[in-house]
């Protein structure tokens, strides 16, 4: 056995995952068993947390209706499944209402650490609305663990006796969800902060722009790629609204951005800082660009716009075939997909939405292309809509195997990785697209 192999033969222990020895004649005590209880759930996490940190499936947060449709002061989150950094599981197994209250309502009890297998802890009374406490112009929905005993008692406790005693013999120790709304303070929104009180429906789109736009990181992907080296100093590269606010825990997961004003909510957008699963930031990524976090915020950009324009869209009080993109956006996303007004639907003016904005003679594009050039550009920077010069807008009309165009345009980045053949296929040697290097 080599010398290197003798080192490394005893093993490394120092913060192993432990679990409790149990032989015959050890004496079985609670401390045993909360012990145990610890060591699993330390197991479970570290499982968990290499599966990567964000929502695997469902958890989608939506504003509630009453059954005539009005709205409430509540929202609706589907069930699901989420990771903490912490490998902390967040799992809802069924549909759930949270009231929204004002932050005058008393705090919630403090929830009972895992594993403390010797401790009474509250027992839940029926299975209450959650609520949550509002108040601020800009917060965020986060979710965390929480843990209580069961109601049911365990076999061959009495229900008979003391409140303590009840407390004690319940059966089972639940691991549930705990819900709070966390303020982003005013100050991190500079400049901008006056525009969160313009009521009109276009000012709440253009503050739910601005807000989640720094929610995703703001500028910090057009930095990076002027300096990619730049920023060594922070390792965990924090950036972005949430991180400056420091208000999420590192067992908790965000699920929804709202805004605020005197009337109520005014805007909730969930994309703003919803993020699939990817792998956490780490000493080891000496680039942003790439990382496991900013591709998981380029396709949530995506999908953040494209749900903010489908409301702004079928807004009311809003007439679409009117709608300037500058009037409510600064940055639009690497590519994106926009409804064609027409007497059937509602939908935007091509040449309106992209009024003053460099943008290129409509092509056509097959429908099949869609997807892989979907894929390839969520890891491109925003289209700034503000920048000098001008960036060049690709504009294209999407249709079908059957030749006919469909009523939606595809916009795109201006370095939107277009397939590398001529289309002349299409029998449109006019409108032939080659990349460009």
């Amino acid at each position: 056995m080599s010398a290197l192999a003798e080192a490394a033969a005893p093993g490394y222990f120092d913060g192993a995952l432990r679990a409790v020895n149990f032989f015959g004649g050890r004496l079985l005590s609670g401390r045993d068993m909360a012990d145990e209880q610890a060591a699993s759930a330390a197991r479970d996490a570290a499982i968990a947390s290499a599966a990567g940190t964000g929502i695997a499936r469902g958890l989608v947060v939506t504003r509630a209706r009453s059954a005539n449709g009005s709205l409430l002061n509540a929202v609706d989150l589907s069930p699901g499944t989420a990771i903490a950094p912490d490998g902390s599981v967040l799992r809802l197994a069924a549909a759930l209402r949270i009231a929204l209250v004002p932050d005058d309502s008393h705090a919630p009890a403090a929830p009972l650490g895992p594993g403390e297998f010797r401790l009474c802890g509250p027992k839940p009374s029926g299975n209450p609305t959650p609520s949550v406490q509002y108040g601020t112009a800009l917060q965020v929905l986060l979710v965390g663990p929480a843990q209580a005993l069961s109601a049911e008692q365990a076999p061959g406790v009495s229900g008979e006796g003391g409140a303590a005693l009840n407390r004690c013999g319940a059966r089972w120790r639940l691991s549930g969800l705990r819900f709070r709304l966390a303020t982003i303070p005013g100050a991190l929104l500079g400049s901008d902060a006056p525009l969160f009180n313009d009521s009109s429906t276009l000012g709440r789109h253009r503050a739910r722009h601005l807000a989640a736009f720094a929610a995703l990181g703001g500028n910090v992907v057009a930095e990076a790629l002027a300096d990619p080296l730049g920023g060594l100093d922070n390792p965990l590269r924090a950036y972005g609204l949430l991180d400056a606010a420091g208000v999420v825990a590192d067992n908790e997961v965000p699920l929804a951005l709202f805004g605020w004003q005197p009337g109520g909510l005014a805007w909730l957008d969930m994309w703003a800082v919803r993020r699939s699963l990817h792998a956490p930031a780490s000493a080891a990524d000496l680039l942003l660009l790439g990382s496991g976090r900013r591709t998981a915020e380029g396709e949530a950009f995506i999908r953040q716009f494209a749900l903010q324009i489908a409301e702004l869209i079928n807004a009311g009080d809003v007439l679409p075939a009117g709608l300037q993109a500058a009037s409510v956006f600064r940055y639009l996303p690497p590519v994106g997909v926009l409804p064609l007004a027409s007497s059937t639907r509602r939908g935007i003016d091509a040449d309106t939405f992209f009024a003053g904005l460099a943008v290129s003679e409509d092509d056509f594009l097959d429908g099949a292309l869609l997807e892989p050039l979907w894929r390839g550009a969520a890891m491109l920077p925003p289209i700034n809509l503000t920048s000098e010069p001008a960036q060049l807008i690709w504009r294209f009309r999407l249709r079908g195997d059957d030749g006919n165009a469909s009523g939606a345009l595809l916009f795109g980045h201006r370095h939107l990785p277009l397939p590398a053949a001529s289309r002349e296929n299409r029998a449109r040697f006019d409108h032939d697209r080659y990349p460009t290097f």
